[in-house]
């Protein structure tokens, strides 16, 4: 069974049946003028002018150069007492300061050394060997069966050896035959070296030369002498 329509009794309320007009503004139609108007180039900007030159200057002469005037006559002219000119031996104030302080004293005392000689100033040690020689050796082998120790009788006479004092010369060592190397006794005295280079100066390469040969020669003739005197005495 087919419903039946509603049926409106009640004018309507809803307002759709009215037209609605809206608050924009109703726009006028394109004007033909103004779409001509874009169509056209836009107009040159005017040239700028060019700058307005300066008239050349004419050539002027320098200006004569003064010289300066001297500080004593501005004084005078000024009547002022003249200005000291300055000296370049004038002492800095912090010096001038340092001077008038005294020092403060610490109670500790000075370190005092004694004088240096200058002619015994760092030694140089060289070893010598002296030596014996051959006629010595008969002698003292016998003194050696008498009891009497080679290195004792060496000993006692480089005891009595006069003391060897360097001297700035050369001399040369005894020309005899030498005895081996266990007939000999060793020391090591000390030598100023300007006396040393004093004495290679006056031998052929004597600064390649042994510094033992050098000396040698002003110490043979006393322990010579010196052995002699005892191996004699000795064999009394």
């Amino acid at each position: 069974m087919a419903r039946e329509r509603m049926k409106i009794t009640r004018p309507d309320q809803t307002g759709f049946g009215k037209s609605v007009q809206t608050g924009r503004p109703k726009l006028d139609a394109i004007n033909p003028e103004a779409i001509k108007g874009f169509k056209q180039p836009a107009a040159k900007a005017p040239e700028p002018s060019p700058p307005a030159t300066e008239p050349p200057k004419a050539d002027l002469p320098p200006a004569p150069e003064t010289a300066p005037v001297p500080q004593h006559m501005v004084d005078a002219a000024t009547g002022k007492a003249p200005t000291p000119a300055p000296s370049s031996l004038s002492v800095p104030p912090e010096t001038e300061r340092k001077k008038r302080e005294k020092p403060v004293d610490s109670g500790l005392a000075e370190l005092v050394l004694p004088p240096r000689s200058q002619a015994g100033r760092n030694p140089v040690q060289i070893t010598l060997r002296l030596r014996a020689l051959a006629r010595h050796v008969p002698l003292l082998q016998e003194l050696e069966s008498q009891g009497f120790p080679r290195e004792a009788v060496l000993r006692t006479a480089f005891k009595n050896m006069p003391k060897v004092r360097f001297e700035p010369r050369y001399v040369p060592q005894v020309q005899e035959v030498s005895a081996g190397n266990e007939w000999a006794w060793r020391f090591s005295p000390g030598v100023s070296p300007d006396v040393l280079s004093q004495i290679a100066g006056q031998v052929r390469d004597g600064d390649k030369a042994p510094r033992s040969a050098l000396l040698l020669g002003q110490v043979e003739p006393g322990w010579f002498a010196s052995l002699d005197e005892t191996i004699e005495r000795l064999l009394k």
